[in-house]
């Protein structure tokens, strides 16, 4: 055998021991990380602030898969994207104030400060400023279904509402409501 031949045999081995290692390496940190749990911090979107809370994983309200797949689609392919959201609760706090204020450490100054607890515990946290105020209906439900418009402050601790939100997934978080109807119950 001629030492080129040697050569060519001694790269194939090398060649083959480094493809059959990345090959064991692919398959073991695969089945490491599909075993492997998201954390459990939570963000709750409170029209411009996040902020943290611990849930469950098998309590989370939205297809999962569905929005990964959706926040991966190139931005000149999407042109639009609105979600329509409805909560139902019981007013735990509701804060209006008479000029806007600033949210904690955050750029976003806020006039009412409106949460929610669900039947399960579950908590919603809303903010609104002068802006997204003027693109809210308030109503209340009469014992015929009509619906009577009402103002901010006709709401009070312990109402049960409705809050049906219009949101533009694609631009910014700041901008992004389109409309929102509270209605009580």
């Amino acid at each position: 055998m001629s030492v080129f031949n040697k050569i060519l045999i001694f790269v194939f081995i090398i060649l083959s021991v480094v493809v059959i290692g990345e090959i064991f390496y692919f398959l073991y940190y695969s089945k490491i990380n599909a075993n492997k749990t998201p954390p459990l911090a939570n963000t709750t979107i409170n029209n411009s602030i996040a902020s943290p809370t611990i849930t469950s994983l098998d309590k989370r309200s939205l297809n999962q898969d569905f929005l990964e797949a959706l926040k991966k689609t190139p931005k000149d392919i999407i042109i639009s994207s609105t979600i329509i959201n409805t909560f139902k609760g019981k007013i735990t706090k509701i804060k209006i104030l008479d000029k806007e204020e600033k949210f904690e450490d955050h750029d976003y100054y806020y006039r009412v400060d409106l949460r929610l607890k669900g039947k399960e515990g579950g908590e919603l946290n809303r903010l609104y400023n002068d802006q997204e105020l003027g693109k809210i209906a308030v109503v209340e439900l009469t014992d015929d279904n009509k619906e009577i418009p009402i103002k901010f402050s006709d709401l009070k601790i312990n109402d049960e509402i409705t809050l049906e939100e219009s949101i533009n997934l694609h631009i910014s978080v700041k901008d992004n409501l389109i409309k929102t109807k509270i209605t009580k119950i």
